[in-house]
């Protein structure tokens, strides 16, 4: 049985609001098992590949994360979101020259956001100490 454009609308959106109470209640195993359990083109959905490395991050698992943020920031390399995602998993997994380079990259592009420009410029002075 084949579903109508509509009704796979309503699957896509019934699946992120399953994702998203996961995530709220923090049971990053079971999004993890749903994240994988289908695989959209990382070109097409670069955010559900995000949420994947989210998720990998929380559960403790910083270069599952770091090997995802490193194939987003391929494709889209001028989002300040992905490079913070990669710098911060490369932290966590103590690789500080991956991470000062890929702050210095998000500082780059966070020049419209004064929150997050003033984030990085901390995180640098941690690892530059």
């Amino acid at each position: 049985m084949l579903l109508s454009l509509g009704q796979m609308d309503l699957v896509k959106a019934h699946y992120w609001d399953l994702l998203q109470v996961f995530f709220m209640q923090k049971k990053y195993i079971d999004s993890v098992n749903i994240l994988n359990s289908r695989t959209p083109l990382l070109t097409e959905s670069p955010q559900y590949y995000a949420l994947l490395a989210r998720a990998y991050m929380q559960l403790g698992e910083p270069q599952s994360a770091a090997e995802i943020f490193k194939q987003i920031v391929t494709i889209e390399p001028n989002n300040v979101i992905w490079w913070l995602g990669l710098a911060l998993s490369t932290q966590q997994m103590g690789d500080i020259s991956s991470a000062i380079t890929s702050y210095k990259q998000a500082q780059r592009l966070s020049t419209s956001n004064p929150q997050v420009a003033l984030f990085i410029g901390k995180q640098l002075n941690v690892l530059q100490s």
